[in-house]
C-alpha cells in the first residue's frame, strides 16, 4: 500500500505545488441578462453614498456596492463601503492616513452560497443601504483615525 498523493515519503519534504481544491463560489448571471444601476444618496453637503447594484430579471439584485464618499479639496474620497464581491457580503472601513489602501479593515457580514446566492445578495441590499445611511457619521469618525 503506497502513500497518499501529496503526502511526503519519510524524510522528504511536502510538495508545495499541490493546492487543495477551491470551494465552488457564487457566480453572477450572464451580464447581458442584468442591468447595472448607479445613483448618489446625498447625506449632507460634501457627503454622499454612491449606490451601485446589478439587477437580474428586472427584480433580483445579484450584486451591489454602497460606497460612502466625502469631498475634500475638490476630490471625492471613499471612506467606507459594503459590497458583495468575493462571495460574501462584507464591509470595508478605509483609513485617511492610508489613501492607497482600497481594502482597509474588512468585516464579514454574510457568506453568499453558490446555490441561489442571489437570494442572500438581494436580501442584504436594503439592510446594507440602511446601515450606511445610519452609520455615515460613525464611519467618518473612524476614517479620520478614531477606531475605538
Amino acid at each position: 500500500m503506497g502513500k497518499e498523493p501529496g503526502r511526503p515519503k519519510k524524510g522528504r519534504l511536502v510538495d508545495m505545488t499541490i493546492h487543495p481544491p477551491t470551494d465552488p463560489q457564487y457566480e453572477l448571471p450572464p451580464p447581458e441578462e442584468c442591468e447595472d444601476e448607479t445613483w448618489p444618496v446625498v447625506l449632507a453637503p460634501r457627503h454622499e453614498l454612491r449606490a451601485r447594484r446589478n439587477v437580474w430579471r428586472d427584480c433580483y439584485i445579484v450584486e451591489f456596492a454602497i460606497m460612502q464618499i466625502v469631498l475634500i479639496d475638490g476630490h471625492w474620497r471613499e471612506i467606507a463601503r459594503i459590497d458583495t464581491c468575493h462571495s460574501s457580503v462584507h464591509r470595508h472601513y478605509l483609513r485617511k492616513d492610508h489613501p492607497e489602501d482600497s481594502v482597509g479593515i474588512r468585516v464579514e457580514i454574510a457568506p453568499i452560497p453558490m446555490s441561489n446566492g442571489w437570494e442572500v445578495v438581494d436580501s442584504w441590499y436594503d439592510r446594507s443601504l440602511k446601515l450606511m445611511e445610519d452609520e455615515w457619521q460613525e464611519n467618518l469618525r473612524r476614517w479620520g483615525g478614531d477606531f475605538e
